[in-house]
C-alpha cells in the first residue's frame, strides 16, 4: 500500500534541512538510513496515511515524524527531545523518529550492527516491542483500521 503525507504539526510541509540530518547523525555518532534520509527531508512534522502497524496481537497508530528543528511551542516533537526523554531509559542504540498518540516512540534500533536498524516500538514504560527490520519494511506494513 502507498504511503501518503498530510500535514499535522503546520498547515503546510516544513522540509528538514540536509544539515539537520548531518548534525543528527554526528550528536548521535550513526549514520541514519537513507529511507528516513528522504523520508525526513520532505515530510518531517507530517503523520503517514494509512497510519495502523501491529505490535504483538494488537495494534497501535503512528503520529507524526519528530522534527529535527525544535521550536520552543512544540518541543513534544523534537526528535532531540525526545531522545533526551528516552535515553535513560533504554538501552543505548534506540533513536526515535515517530510518536503515537499514546506518548510511545517508534525507534531506530541500532544495538546489533546492520546496514538498516530495526524498528522497534517504546513504550511509556520503556518496554521494547519489535516492529520490522527496516523502515521499508515498517511503512509497507501501515495499513487502515
Amino acid at each position: 500500500m502507498t504511503v501518503r503525507w498530510k500535514c499535522y504539526l503546520w498547515d503546510e510541509p516544513r522540509p528538514a534541512d540536509p544539515r539537520e540530518v548531518e548534525f543528527l547523525e554526528q550528536r548521535w555518532g550513526i549514520q541514519l538510513p537513507e529511507d528516513y534520509r528522504r523520508l525526513i527531508l520532505a515530510h518531517q512534522g507530517m503523520v503517514p496515511e494509512p497510519c495502523v502497524f501491529n505490535v504483538g496481537q494488537g495494534r497501535d497508530v503512528m503520529g507524526p515524524l519528530l522534527t529535527l528543528n525544535p521550536e520552543p511551542d512544540r518541543e513534544y516533537y523534537s526528535v532531540i527531545q525526545a531522545h533526551t526523554l528516552l535515553a535513560p531509559l533504554v538501552p543505548p542504540g534506540i533513536y526515535p523518529f515517530a510518536t503515537t498518540p499514546g506518548g510511545e516512540y517508534l525507534c531506530f534500533d541500532y544495538r546489533q550492527p546492520s546496514a538498516s536498524p530495526r524498528i522497534v516500538l517504546v513504550t511509556e514504560e520503556a518496554s521494547i516491542h519489535p516492529l520490522a527490520n527496516s523502515l521499508r519494511e515498517f511503512l509497507d506494513g501501515l495499513h487502515e483500521g
